[in-house]
């Protein structure tokens, strides 16, 4: 019975704090997003799956909306900062554009979730991007 009510105790205690890990994801705090799935597509159509770094994309990001800038990190901690160009607000997403000198970018984050859905299109090539953000 002891271990029950421990353990019973535990799962109340974790998903209370579930909310507190969470956060918001309005965009009052910055975000950082971990990118778990990509698939990359260039001018042929043809298409492939693999994590972020396999296509030299940055796998953690960080959105600021208040700063209008990401920082992205990839492979060796190599760290680049961008101007977001537009912040986009709604009830149940949150959402990025950016512009690079060879293509763009957009993000989308579910503000319940905090999953991220993002393009990316650069030199002919054509990115999806999946992951999950979280309030740091």
């Amino acid at each position: 019975m002891k271990v029950i009510l421990q353990f019973s105790g535990l799962v109340a205690l974790l998903l209370g704090s579930m909310g507190v890990l969470a956060g918001k994801y309005d965009g009052s705090s910055p975000l950082l997003c971990a990118m778990t799935q990509t698939v990359g597509c260039d001018g042929a159509a043809d298409c492939v799956e693999g994590p972020a770094s396999a296509f030299n994309l940055p796998i953690f990001v960080k959105f600021d909306a208040q700063k209008k800038e990401v920082i992205t990190a990839r492979e060796g901690d190599k760290r680049r900062t961008s101007k977001i160009s537009e912040v986009k607000k709604a009830d149940e997403f949150l959402a990025f554009v950016g512009f690079e000198p060879d293509g763009g970018w957009s993000a989308t984050i579910d503000t319940k979730s905090g999953n991220i859905t993002g393009t990316v299109a650069l030199n002919g090539n054509a990115y999806i991007i999946l992951g999950s953000c979280l309030v740091p």
